[in-house]
């Protein structure tokens, strides 16, 4: 917020006479009433450009008048009451401008436009205060994602790890199997049976584990 003082509204403005205009000793008619009329479009145009400047700046202002500090308690804050029209904080929010403009009618002008601006800050810092909140939510939500996919991770690791130690148990136990027919005749080609009978009812996926099996008590 702008740092000087807020002009008072019973200080007279003065009208300016340019810098670069020079009195004569004796000045004819003519200069005098264009010296004149000159000081007198700038000073009217000095004029416009206060009021301006003031009506700005009243406007800049003019929540600080009313002790509306963004540091404020909300609680505190939608409580406040605007004497004029007899209304909460949190009502001036929640009315259309239909209705505030009838409440407003009998204000002047300058009170309807602070009225307003104070309207419009409300709702921008109810719009930053519910980003934030929504913010707060989606990254709740977010971590909370995160943290079932990692146990659905650890899940998925501790089942594979499980499926691999049964594979290995079965490997195993099928080369025991393979290995006990050594003691036939025509071992080989009983174990090679064994095999494409095995491969027939139970056929691999796995291109690997396949040529694996194959390779087992060879």
């Amino acid at each position: 917020m702008s740092n000087f003082t807020k002009p008072s509204p019973n200080v007279t403005i003065h009208r300016i006479i340019p810098s670069n205009h020079k009195e004569s000793s004796n000045p004819s008619e003519e200069d005098c009433v264009s010296d004149t009329s000159s000081a007198t479009s700038y000073n009217l145009l000095v004029e416009r450009c206060l009021e301006i400047l003031v009506d700005t700046f009243n406007k800049t202002i003019g929540l600080d008048d009313l002790e509306l500090s963004s540091d404020e308690d909300s609680s505190n804050l939608r409580k406040k009451i605007i004497p004029d029209i007899n209304l909460t904080y949190e009502r001036l929010i929640s009315i259309n401008m239909r209705e505030l403009n009838i409440l407003l009618k009998d204000l002047s002008k300058k009170r309807r436009m602070e009225i307003k601006n104070i309207r419009r800050t409300l709702k921008n810092r109810g719009y930053v205060a519910d980003s934030r909140t929504r913010r707060l939510i989606e990254n709740d939500e977010i971590e909370k994602e995160i943290q079932l996919m990692n146990k659905k991770k650890e899940q998925v690791s501790e089942e594979i790890n499980a499926n691999k130690f049964r594979l290995n148990v079965i490997i195993e136990s099928c080369e025991k199997i393979l290995h006990s027919i050594d003691k036939y005749d025509k071992a080989e080609e009983l174990k090679a049976e064994v095999k494409a009978t095995v491969m027939k009812e139970c056929p691999f996926t796995d291109k690997e584990m396949e040529k694996t099996f194959l390779n087992l008590a060879t």
